[in-house]
């Protein structure tokens, strides 16, 4: 004769009308663990967070993200792509640049900045530490720097300069101005003309085109055409290393005091 089980005491449909209940009762997705699988949610607004969340491995967006609020990172944020940064940002941190960057914006960095690739800066910029740049970079809005500031690479400024401190250019830099290049050389300020030279030692001040030079300095001004010249300081005026006075009787200074010099067979006729 068989056995019939009491079904009141069966302790397996018990535990099962348990688990039944227990799924009937919990909120859906409540400590929830998705194990070598994956979770997909279509459509608009689809995943929404209220509280915190927190991903311990790597998050991939491949669209779009958008940050209403703030956005904090508090470990390195590294952008392969180009960055357009349209609102007032702020950099309390070293920020460098590696890459082609576009700011419409204000933009303050109170830390180093450091700009290697192609930038364009269209807002107002403020930065007061110390600016090194050493790619092509565009300036159209204002710009204020109060650190020191280091450019190993081009400068381009297409719009007014106004230069309130001193500039200093060391013996291997330039300033190029059209046909005019202005820069130092063994010691000496010189301006380039390309037809002509005005230079400085610090003493004296030389103008020379060619064969020709005219210099001043020290109360002294001279004139010197190849090996002829004319030389007035404080002992008087002398042509070649001789005064005036120690010249040959052929030189003649006439009423106006302009000087001519007697043709060898005039006898006495002056020619300029």
């Amino acid at each position: 004769m068989g056995r019939i089980d009491n079904l009141n005491d069966n302790a397996e449909l018990a535990d099962l009308k348990r688990r039944v209940r227990a799924l009937e009762t919990r909120n859906p997705m409540s400590d929830s663990a998705v194990s070598g699988g994956r979770t997909r949610f279509i459509g608009e607004n689809s995943f929404l967070i209220e509280g915190s969340g927190g991903v311990t491995g790597t998050l991939t967006i491949d669209g779009l993200e958008v940050v209403d609020g703030e956005l904090r990172i508090s470990g390195t944020l590294n952008v392969s792509g180009d960055s357009h940064l349209s609102g007032p940002t702020k950099v309390t941190g070293k920020m460098d640049i590696d890459g082609p960057t576009t700011i419409t914006g204000d933009t303050s960095v109170t830390g180093d900045f450091h700009l290697e690739g192609t930038s364009t800066l269209d807002g107002p910029t403020t930065i007061s530490g110390r600016l090194r740049i050493t790619g092509d970079t565009s300036l159209e809005g204002a710009f204020h720097v109060t650190g020191a500031t280091v450019i190993d690479g081009k400068l381009t400024i297409n719009g007014d300069t106004t230069l309130s401190g001193d500039l200093t250019v060391d013996d291997s830099g330039h300033i190029r101005v059209g046909d005019m290049t202005i820069g130092r050389s063994g010691g000496r300020g010189k301006v380039d003309f390309g037809t002509g030279e005005l230079a400085s030692d610090g003493t004296k001040v030389a103008l020379q085109s060619g064969a020709a030079l005219v210099g001043v300095g020290g109360g002294i001004a001279q004139l010197t055409v190849g090996g002829n010249g004319f030389r007035i300081d404080s002992g008087g005026i002398r042509i070649g290393d001789l005064p005036l006075t120690d010249q040959p009787s052929n030189l003649y200074i006439d009423s106006n005091n302009k000087l001519w010099r007697t043709t060898a067979t005039s006898g006495g006729g002056v020619s300029a």
